[in-house]
This record gives C-alpha cells, sequence and structure tokens, in this order.
C-alpha cells in the first residue's frame, strides 16, 4: 500500500468514526453517536447534551422516527451497542428530567410532565422499530407481544433502586406524579388486553402490590380527573382478570392468604373510589360482576370463585371474622 493511499484510508477512517458536536448534531449525527460511540465511556454531561438535542429534533415531529430501517443493516455487535447506549441516554434522561421536574414552579410542571410522557411513548416507538428490524435480520418473530411502554417502567425501576439514597424518595413522588399525570390524559381503554396486562404488572412493581394510587383529587380537576378515574377502572378490571387467572392455579391452602393479598387492593381502591352515598367498597363489589362477565369465558368460572372469595373476606372482616 503506497504512502498516499494508507493517508487516504487514515483520513475516511477518521471522518466515519468522528463525532459530531451532540449539541448541535443533525439526525444522522445522532445515529453515528448510537452506532459509535461506547456512552459508557462519555460523562454525564455529553449524553444529557445527546438527550436534549434528541428532544429538540424530535419533540414536534409526529412522523415516525425511522432508526428501524437504518438498524436492519447494521452487525450484531452495533445492534448491542446501540442498545446499550440507548439504555444509557434513557437513565440519563430520566435522572435529568426529575431534576428538571423538582425546579420548576407548580405551574409549569403540567406541561413539562405532559413533553415528558410523550417522550416515553416516542422513545418506547424507537425501541419497537428497533426491535422489529433485529428480529426480521435474525429471522425471528416480530415480537408483537412485547410491551415497551412496561419495559420501561421496569426500567425506571431499576434506575430508582441504583440512586443515591437521598435521591429515591424525590423520584418516586415524580413518578407517582407522572403516573396519575398519565393515567389522567390518555385513554388506556383502547389498548390492547396484553398491554394493559403488563402495564398492571408494571404498575404492581411501582407503587407496591395494593396499587396505591393515593387522592388525586388535590391535583387533577374537571376531564382530567374523569379520565383518571376512567382509567383506574380498566386498570382495576385488568388486574381483577389478571389475579383469577393468579386464584385458579392455588391450593386451597394458598387462596386465603392470597385474597387477603387483593383484599388490600380493594381497600386501598374503595378509599378514593368516586362514588355515591353507598361508598366505594360497595360500588367496587358493584363493579365485580361486570368484570366476571368480561372475562374470558375459559376463565370466568375462575373469575367468579375469586370474586366469591374476596366478597367472603370483605364480610367476614366487616362482622368481626377473619381478615
Amino acid at each position: 500500500m503506497s504512502a498516499v493511499s494508507l493517508a487516504v484510508g487514515l483520513q475516511v477512517h477518521a471522518w466515519l468514526y468522528r463525532l459530531p458536536d451532540p449539541a448541535t448534531a443533525d439526525r444522522e449525527g445522532l445515529a453515528r453517536w448510537l452506532v459509535i460511540a461506547d456512552l459508557t465511556e462519555h460523562d454525564d454531561a455529553t449524553c444529557r447534551a445527546l438527550v436534549d438535542r434528541f428532544e429538540t429534533l424530535f419533540a414536534d415531529d409526529e412522523t415516525d422516527v425511522d432508526f428501524g430501517g437504518d438498524s436492519s443493516s447494521l452487525s450484531a455487535a452495533e445492534r448491542d451497542r446501540v442498545a446499550r447506549n440507548a439504555e444509557r441516554l434513557k437513565e440519563i434522561w430520566f435522572c435529568s428530567r426529575v431534576d428538571g421536574y423538582c425546579a420548576l414552579g407548580h405551574s409549569e410542571r403540567d406541561a413539562y410532565m405532559d413533553r415528558q410522557i410523550r417522550n416515553i411513548f416516542r422513545c418506547a416507538g424507537i425501541d419497537r422499530q428497533f426491535h422489529e428490524a433485529q428480529s426480521e435480520s435474525r429471522n425471528l418473530g416480530s415480537g408483537e407481544g412485547s410491551n415497551f411502554v412496561g419495559d420501561f417502567f421496569a426500567s425506571i425501576s431499576e434506575w430508582q433502586a441504583s440512586a443515591p439514597v437521598a435521591k429515591r424518595e424525590q423520584m418516586a413522588k415524580v413518578v407517582r406524579t407522572g403516573l396519575i399525570r398519565w393515567l389522567a390524559t390518555y385513554d388506556l381503554g383502547a389498548y390492547s388486553p396484553a398491554a394493559r396486562h403488563e402495564i398492571v404488572a408494571s404498575l404492581e412493581k411501582e407503587l407496591g402490590e395494593n396499587l396505591s394510587f393515593g387522592n388525586p383529587g388535590a391535583a387533577l380537576m374537571g376531564k382530567e380527573l374523569v379520565q383518571f378515574w376512567r382509567n383506574v377502572e380498566v386498570l382495576a378490571e385488568t388486574w381483577f382478570h389478571a389475579k383469577s387467572a393468579q386464584f385458579a392455579a392455588l391450593s386451597p391452602a394458598e387462596r386465603r392468604q392470597f385474597v387477603a393479598r387483593q383484599l388490600k387492593v380493594i381497600d386501598e381502591l374503595a378509599a378514593h373510589w368516586p362514588s355515591s352515598s353507598q361508598g366505594g367498597a360497595a360500588e367496587i363489589a358493584v363493579k365485580l360482576q361486570s368484570w366476571i362477565t368480561s372475562t374470558d369465558e375459559r376463565h370466568r368460572q375462575a373469575a367468579r370463585e375469586f370474586a366469591g372469595a374476596l366478597q367472603g373476606a370483605w364480610i367476614a372482616r366487616l362482622f368481626g371474622g377473619a381478615s
């Protein structure tokens, strides 16, 4: 190889692996960062600049973010690097947006939170495209059952657990606020049953097995409050279907403890459920009948048995029996 050829080759190599300024990179430049760089070797400031740039370029773009088509031509090592880099950026996004939310005045927080919720769904869309492109390139299934929003919630739990102890409570409060805001502004009834089941499972990890949403009345009003409770009812119905299936698989000895734990979920819902003069528990007792009806016919008997066990435990406790 001549000296000229070597020099040209080195220049081409340098150009191919040159990374643009993260604060001003265009879409192609951002893609180069994801494919070429190892972001675990870059400081948080660089990653925050990339996160901010992603948000700037994609915030108002309603078209699909087509990273998926390009990713199908990547090598296995490059795909793995993109996935690792994406996780690093998502964690940086989460931590920086928690700080950003807490730094705002109360009048600015709803709009800021709404923007971050949209970002989660945009990010979920990119994840889905990337996953589908990888599946096609490896002759795998399309992954239709995957729930990318649910995966994001799972990641948030991991990020909270790895944060400094002093930061975790702040993160938990912001996440809970975000969940309430999400339930007040999106229609979960439009989601598939599989997606709703994944969301319930994710919420149990985030809120605890009791699904303690608390009372959103102080934060929400009007249509948002109505939408919140409509979504809570959708999730409660999904929770009932999931727990009915779990109940059916248990032995008689295991069922009593299981029902006692699930009764705490009913208690939490009833404590805040918007109800008539009958009270939240009575309202939910009525809902149980419709939830049985909406259960898949194959599992309806299990749903009846689970509902009966819940009602029996509630009545026994009400009249001083075993809880």
